[in-house]
């Protein structure tokens, strides 16, 4: 009688039968039926076991020897123990051996209440020693980068941190040096560990041998407590927790959420908290007087900006307010500050971000979840610079699926990090006319294979012709969208009324004399934006300026009024991520004295002009659902922990017309300026992560042979009124004419090349 082939095992663990997938690891068998087997080197997330701790042993009957249940796969009819006499030897002497030459440090490791080693050994060790001899020591300890300290004597060789490195990250800066008993973890050619995911290691080691030097000696588990909330650094919304001590924030912990960061942060996330205490920060209200800006308290200040906005609105007519917002602010204060404007100012322009996307409602219908790059066998990333500076975590995600055998398209001007993986391909893209070559690739052999598995990663500015183009390539192929806006909130700001105008609407309107006054809610026009000399025309000329801000920025030397605003960490509401989840952002920390809530400065100015507005995050977040439709039914008990993402517009079902893009090749040096990750106020106060700044500028090697200049040489670019000196980095897939470097100003426009004079300095 033939076989009959199926797709689960049926295997017995503990006397406990248990039927799982054919393939899955005992470790992962026996988590399912909820039995612990101890582990040190296993971690699903850093790919296939390896073994190497050798702590989960076990006995399995018909083998005469103990075996990693990491490293065994299940079979139909196998007999597990995990607990008998043989294994408990096992697990015994294993931890025996790692304990030969451990520190006794544990009341001093800051690893110490939270350290796998010290569980497992409470739980499965020997309770004693038979070892008398000294212990090796090592120098320690050994600073890898200004984040990350370690400690040798501690390490347990399990490898996590470089398997991460290598399999994860890719930077392949974690390496181990020597062999056997003399093996060490260290960095390649002892350099500083330069990753901007490098302080995943320090959560992924099991015991204290990496550590967090913002966190080193600060506190003890029962000392702290774990606020659950998420980042609010940029729009992919990591889950994470932050670690409270006697009132401060002492680290940031990732809160692993498969469906959005899989366990992982970025170091701008996980190391920017500094900068809540920034001797830079804004912690009185300020108005402009005879004798410049002068303190105010709070309550001062809003009737201020109360009458001032009031007598704009009187004098000049409805709709002569502008509000410019970063995207950053809660989708509450969003929506608080958009009634201001609706119901109180007259309707005047309303900008979200230097890039004010337009078209995200076109795209409603075609938007990808995060997860769904896990399973797809196709990823286009369309863009003129690595993701990493706008969306960083899902690098990691397109790397491992890679691993799982996805294929990669790049569309943009030059290389990017993730044409170095063994699946990409690359399609070379003018600035500026990337949407034009998406479009002409999802017609041609470049994206043949383009599906309902596939996803289109837009990472740079949303406009409506890109918007049309995605939405025409989505419906035709069935495949899915996933743009990157460049503020952390901007979706939600969106959705939640703070964006009708785009930066050049709304400066048409300034321009054409129908704006007098001008409110800034943590946006830096002037000082961060495209076009910052048409803005600060707009200040210079402006009736009342206010900024609302947590810092001063180059926009603050021409606002009347400023008044300081909390940071993410310690605010109450909602942020919406690119895939239109919706999250809780929870407080960790009160704001500074003198720093008025968000929602409540909003709220108390609202009322101020005749408004009747909520004050509390719960009963802003009702009103918010009752009037926008994009959180329509939803709760904000419903949201929960994980989050909760609507489901999207299905759209109209018609194919939307085949748009045309006009072709053609820009003339002369095309600049494109772009936001690194490590920049900005909060990377400013947080100096530990000032090392991991990209400096130099890109240039095709086409464009080095004709100005005679080589990597390392020094050269001129001019654009937008300023010109940056600095290193040349001569790319030979950039495209020619294109010059690509870090700018406080993201920017893609016109500009010129030279070499440069030795004497010049730096801009």
């Amino acid at each position: 009688m033939a076989t009959v082939e199926t797709d689960t095992v049926t295997l017995s663990i503990n006397d406990r039968e248990v039927t799982v997938p054919k393939g899955m690891s005992l470790v992962e068998a026996a988590a399912e039926a909820g039995i612990e087997v101890p582990v040190f080197c296993y971690e699903p997330r850093l790919g296939a076991a390896v073994g190497a701790c050798r702590m989960c042993l076990v006995e399995i009957e018909g083998i005469p020897k103990l075996q990693t249940a990491c490293t065994t796969p299940v079979t139909d009819g196998m007999v597990v123990h995990s607990h008998s006499d043989r294994a408990r030897e096992g697990q015994d002497a294993v931890l025996e051996f790692l304990l030969i030459n451990h520190p006794l440090d544990c009341p001093i490791c800051d690893k110490g209440g939270e350290c796998p080693l010290q569980d497992l050994t409470f739980r499965y060790g020997p309770g004693s020693t038979r070892m008398t001899l000294p212990k090796r020591t090592h120098t320690k300890p050994v600073p890898i980068s200004p984040l990350i300290k370690l400690d040798r004597e501690r390490c347990i060789l399990c490898y996590r941190c470089t398997r991460f490195s290598e399999d994860v990250s890719g930077d392949l800066q974690l390496v181990t040096e020597h062999r056997g008993a003399n093996s060490i973890i260290t960095t390649f050619e002892g350099r500083p560990y330069d990753g901007e995911f490098s302080g995943n290691v320090t959560e992924l080691c099991p015991v204290g041998a990496l550590t967090s030097i913002s966190y080193r000696f600060r506190g003890r588990p029962w000392e702290i407590q774990n606020i659950p909330t998420v980042c609010g650094e940029c729009p992919i919304g990591c889950n994470t927790y932050a670690t409270i001590r006697e009132g401060q924030v002492a680290r940031v912990l990732s809160r692993n959420n498969p469906a959005v960061d899989d366990g992982w942060l970025c170091d701008r996330g996980r190391y920017t908290f500094p900068s809540l205490e920034s001797e830079q920060r804004i912690t009185t209200p300020l108005i402009r007087g005879g004798r410049g800006l002068e303190p105010v308290d709070g309550s001062t200040a809003l009737d201020h900006i109360a009458d001032r906005l009031r007598a704009a609105v009187e004098r000049f007519g409805p709709g002569s307010v502008a509000i410019i917002a970063s995207g950053d602010q809660t989708s509450e204060e969003a929506h608080l500050w958009a009634r201001i404007q609706e119901q109180a100012l007259g309707g005047g322009p309303i900008v979200c971000g230097p890039e004010g996307g337009a078209g995200w409602g076109e795209l409603a219908a075609h938007s990808a979840t995060i997860a769904d790059l896990d399973d797809a066998d196709l990823i286009v990333v369309a863009g003129a610079t690595d993701l990493v500076h706008r969306a960083p975590i899902l690098e990691l995600r397109i790397r491992r699926a890679v691993d799982r055998g996805a294929r990669v398209v790049t569309i943009g001007a030059g290389a990017t990090r993730l044409d170095t993986l063994h699946a990409a391909e690359h399609v070379s893209a003018a600035p500026g006319t990337t949407h034009a070559a998406l479009l002409a690739a999802s017609q041609g052999v470049a994206l043949k294979g383009l599906s309902d598995r596939s996803v289109i990663l837009w990472n740079g500015r949303m406009s409506a012709p890109v918007a049309t183009v995605l939405a025409h390539v989505a419906h035709a192929s069935g495949c899915r969208v996933l743009p990157t806006p460049l503020a952390a909130n901007e979706l939600g700001c969106q959705a939640a009324g703070l964006g009708t105008h785009t930066p050049a609407e709304a400066l048409e309107a300034v321009e054409q004399g129908r704006v007098k006054a001008v409110v800034l809610l943590g946006a830096d026009p002037v000082g961060g934006w495209p076009g910052g000399d048409r803005w600060r025309g707009l200040m210079e000329r402006a009736f009342f300026a206010l900024q609302v801000s947590p810092f001063q920025t180059g926009s603050s030397g021409w606002a009347t009024t400023i008044v300081p605003s909390p940071m993410p960490l310690e605010k109450e509401g909602t942020m919406t991520n690119i895939e239109g989840r919706v999250q809780r952002l929870r407080a960790a920390v009160p704001p500074p004295p003198g720093v008025l809530d968000g929602i409540v400065l909003a709220a108390e100015l609202g009322r101020r002009l005749g408004l009747d507005m909520p004050d509390q995050p719960p009963a802003v977040f009702a009103d918010m659902a009752g009037s926008r439709a994009a959180f329509a039914g939803l709760t904000w008990a419903g949201i929960g922990e994980r989050g909760v993402r609507p489901e999207p517009a299905s759209g109209s079902g018609q194919a939307p017309p085949a748009p045309h893009v006009a072709e053609g090749e820009p003339e002369g040096t095309i600049v494109v300026g772009y936001r690194q990750l490590m920049s900005g106020p909060t990377v400013e106060g947080a100096p530990a992560l000032h090392f991991q700044r990209r400096s130099g500028i890109e240039i095709s090697h086409d464009d080095a042979q004709q100005i005679g200049v080589a990597t390392g040489d020094r050269v001129e670019v001019s654009f937008a009124g300023a010109s940056l000196t600095g290193a040349a980095l001569v790319q030979r897939r950039l495209r020619r004419g294109v010059v690509r470097l870090a700018t406080a100003v993201p920017y893609v426009g016109p500009g010129e090349l030279r070499a440069a004079p030795e004497e010049t300095a730096d801009a």
